[in-house]
């Protein structure tokens, strides 16, 4: 996993995963934002985004600035590197849509 390095702890205020999490508005049907999305916004990210983190003892911790960055621009193109299994399906299925002359 890539080192999450943008943190700056001098100038930014560090916060908890679950801190994070409680200063999110609800998600979809006014549920309360886990801290496991927080922990894969971090580790999986968002579209090809990953949540600015760093890890001290056995915690995860992330910034306010962090979140903000994140949350800047929520609908950037996916990075073109990685490769989900829908995009993989997703291109199979052309290829044999192709193959049939479809």
């Amino acid at each position: 996993m890539p080192e999450h390095a943008m943190i700056d702890i001098k100038t930014e205020k560090l916060i908890s995963v679950a801190q994070a999490a409680a200063m999110l508005p609800p998600t979809r049907h006014a549920k309360k934002t886990h801290g496991s999305t927080i922990i894969r916004w971090i580790h999986r990210g968002v579209r090809g985004r990953r949540l600015d983190a760093l890890r001290v003892g056995g915690c995860w911790y992330t910034s306010v600035e962090a979140l903000a960055r994140f949350a800047e621009c929520p609908h950037a193109p996916a990075d073109e590197t990685i490769d989900s299994p829908s995009r993989s399906r997703a291109r199979r299925a052309d290829r044999e849509l192709d193959r049939l002359g479809l």
